[in-house]
């Protein structure tokens, strides 16, 4: 069975957890808080442990590492996406 992929959920996020997302790169595991915030709304399957916690998978940490690299990138006369707003 396939659990919930970041990816899928993504768009759905407040800006407040993807911040989040992009200051703890580190993270292989979500605590259950945030397992709530992330999965309200999913139909799908979520695999936590028996704590409410859930691992991030390989899948995951790619896509994460994604957003976080998108966020450094330059934008328009060469400022960062945390410039512009």
């Amino acid at each position: 069975m396939n659990s919930m992929l970041l990816q899928e959920v993504w768009d759905g996020l407040g800006q407040e957890t993807k911040d989040w997302f992009r200051q703890n790169p580190g993270c292989r595991v979500l605590p259950r808080t945030l397992v709530n915030i992330v999965s309200d709304g999913y139909s799908g399957p979520v695999m936590v442990d028996q704590d409410g916690m859930m691992a991030l998978s390989a899948a995951d940490l790619t896509f994460l590492h994604g957003q976080k690299q998108s966020m450094a990138r330059p934008g328009p006369a060469g400022q960062t996406p945390r410039e512009r707003t």
